[in-house]
């Protein structure tokens, strides 16, 4: 799955955890790529695996991130 954002977010897209959709998943980014000519950043996403949810820690700004499980951000 694939979102787009405005601006340039790749600084705070890879690693973030979202959800929980309609049907109780996770997704989380995994790929942020930003076109200066848009202005706008496509953002990659995979689903998040039900024994990943121990490893989802709060980030500085409150929001979920994905840790330690080799996500780069």
């Amino acid at each position: 799955m694939n979102l787009t954002y405005p601006g340039d977010v790749r600084n705070v897209a890879v690693g973030r955890v979202m959800g929980p959709d309609l049907h109780g998943g996770f997704v989380v980014a995994t790929a942020a790529e930003y076109d200066p000519g848009t202005d706008k950043t496509r953002v990659a996403f995979r689903p998040l695996q039900p024994a990943e949810r121990e490893h989802v820690v709060e980030g500085t700004d409150g929001a979920p991130w994905l840790g330690q499980i080799g996500v780069a951000w």
